[in-house]
């Protein structure tokens, strides 16, 4: 995409003058429905990688994005999986999709509604896991639901386009403004 006016500038580069394809394999995104194919849990985890990945790094993905349900399957990381095979539920697809995150391990990632359309407990579950793959990326998240961006180093309220409040969770709560008005609406943290 190429803006109408100006220059989007990444690290002092002209995301114009970058080939989409380096640009590519630096940035993930999630979606809030995560896409699963009738294979294995392994090949849904690197259908895109394109290389090969040691089984190392793919247990650490499964440890660190909270999977562990896959040990519950006979056949492990060979389950097949998808509509035709054994159905996933929608956190478990989320799960999985971050596992996808940390073996591809990229430099930004963006999340759209990542806990959208969970209970509690499977939001904490992803919260935490979707903690272990912020550690030194840039993350940018869209939500809803305040409990995923609370341990943001940056959280930008928008209302109508613009931008109406910005500051760390602990400041925003201070405040007494409409981010404190929406965390005590959604209470419980």
């Amino acid at each position: 995409m190429v803006p109408d006016e100006g220059s989007i500038l990444v690290d002092d580069q002209d995301l114009g003058s970058v080939s989409k394809k380096s640009w590519y394999s630096h940035v993930w995104y999630l979606t809030q429905e995560p896409n699963i194919f009738d294979w294995t849990i392994k090949e849904n985890l690197l259908y895109w990688m394109g290389e090969w990945v040691r089984e190392e790094k793919i247990t650490e993905a499964i440890r660190l994005s909270k999977c562990d349900f896959i040990y519950d399957f006979s056949d492990w990381i060979e389950t097949e999986i998808g509509e035709r095979w054994i159905r996933l539920s929608w956190w478990q697809r989320q799960r999985l999709a971050i596992a996808k995150i940390f073996i591809k391990d990229p430099h930004i990632i963006l999340l759209d509604e990542p806990t959208s359309a969970l209970d509690s407990e499977s939001e904490k579950a992803i919260t935490d896991a979707m903690n272990n793959l912020f550690i030194w990326r840039t993350v940018i998240i869209i939500a809803h639901r305040l409990q995923t961006v609370k341990h943001a180093d940056d959280i930008i309220l928008i209302d109508q386009w613009r931008v109406i409040e910005r500051w760390t969770h602990e400041v925003l709560m201070k405040q007494w403004w409409k981010y404190t008005a929406m965390v005590e609406l959604q209470s419980g943290f």
